[in-house]
């Protein structure tokens, strides 16, 4: 079994133009483990969201949208209703091949950006809420695992390797064959919020 992993701060972040050059975003990781690649597998980031209008196009592509700070963000995507996030973890889950523009009704919001190439990839999120007890988690094989700490201080261990997460900051494990027992909790009594993002390549079943 080959596990490896790597701990972002805030600071390992990169500003990256959208790319249909409306804004920009936070680029935390991808795929091939580099901002710069363009043909990614999966992606994500930390968008800020200043202007209303238009998404970027991205052909094959599943995105989940989930508001990290303000209210207020609109969501037109194509033939679908209008989906209103408007408080902190709203999610939104569309196509992005799907036309899609956005409304800001309460000033600029912050929104965690996930993106996975539907043929090659599946991902999930949960938001999970840590006290002192671990939690277990039992990622699949061929899998990478993201979580990132939203509030607090959290510890996270695989096979006695442990690592301190603050607020802002990102753990990436990524296993190629043979699930592992992953165990994550607060840091203090204080609880910790983590999001969690399970990725899962599906091109081998």
């Amino acid at each position: 079994m080959s596990i490896r992993s790597q701990h972002y701060r805030a600071t390992d972040y990169h500003a990256v133009a959208w790319k249909n050059g409306l804004g920009t975003t936070r680029e935390i990781t991808d795929s091939a483990n580099s901002v710069s690649n363009a043909d990614f597998i999966w992606r994500l980031s930390l968008p800020e969201i200043t202007t209303s209008g238009a998404f970027s196009r991205f052909e094959g592509v599943d995105r989940l949208l989930l508001l990290i700070d303000g209210g207020g963000l609109e969501l037109r995507c194509g033939q679908h209703d209008a989906t209103l996030l408007n408080a902190p973890l709203d999610a939104v889950y569309f196509s992005g091949d799907d036309v899609t523009e956005s409304y800001l009704h309460n000033g600029p919001v912050r929104v965690f950006n996930i993106m996975g190439a539907r043929e090659k990839v599946r991902f999930s999120t949960s938001i999970l809420t840590l006290g002192t007890t671990p939690l277990q988690h039992h990622p699949a094989a061929n899998s990478t695992t993201l979580l990132y700490c939203l509030k607090g201080h959290c510890e996270v261990g695989y096979d006695d390797i442990y690592h301190q997460l603050s607020e802002q900051e990102t753990l990436r494990i990524d296993t190629s064959s043979g699930a592992y027992r992953l165990v994550a909790s607060a840091a203090s009594a204080a609880a910790a919020t983590i999001i969690k993002i399970d990725i899962i390549d599906i091109t081998d079943r």
